[in-house]
């Protein structure tokens, strides 16, 4: 004898019957075209990353927004969380233009010698990944003389020498 006053009864198998699935409505069936749609077209006109960047705009829209809701009841939260997002987005957008301004005139007279150091680095990489210096020399030769012919070319215009002109910019001269 138990003091339980409830008496176990033995647990009846359900009866499971399948069911035949009903046909998508209309609607679901346009949202799933209209879908497979929009992945073609992001994916044919490579904009990937703008389609991620929004998903992850949107993600930490819908969790502020969620978090916010403790505090701010109804819709309000969700403008709050746009609001905020915009301030911090604007914000660091500010200050990377400001930092880039700053910097630009602070290291103005610096700028041609790094662009000479970023294009020999830029060399040495194309030489590295060839593996074949010496036509990478060759390569290098060729550019610094075809740069060499058009600041003559420039130089000859702005001072008008009429001849050195037809001859410099004639396109079948001979060297």
């Amino acid at each position: 004898m138990t003091t339980n006053p409830l008496v176990p009864v033995p647990a009846a198998e359900p009866i499971v019957q399948a069911v035949p699935r009903a046909r998508p409505s209309n609607a679901e069936i346009g949202a799933w075209t209209l879908i497979g749609g929009l992945i073609l077209y992001v994916l044919m006109m490579r904009v990937v990353a703008a389609l991620i960047g929004g998903l992850a705009l949107y993600l930490i829209l819908d969790r502020l927004a969620q978090s916010l809701e403790k505090r701010i009841p109804g819709m309000a939260a969700r403008t709050t969380a746009v609001i905020l997002v915009t301030l911090i987005g604007g914000g660091l957008i500010v200050g990377a233009l400001g930092f880039s301004i700053s910097f630009l005139q602070h290291h103005v007279d610096t700028l041609p010698a790094m662009m000479q150091q970023m294009a020999d680095i830029l060399d040495r990489r194309r030489e590295h990944q060839r593996g074949d210096r010496p036509v990478a020399e060759s390569a290098r030769r060729g550019c610094a003389r075809r740069r060499r012919d058009v600041q003559h070319r420039i130089a000859a215009r702005l001072h008008g020498d009429a001849s050195r002109n037809r001859r410099l910019l004639s396109p079948h001269r001979a060297s």
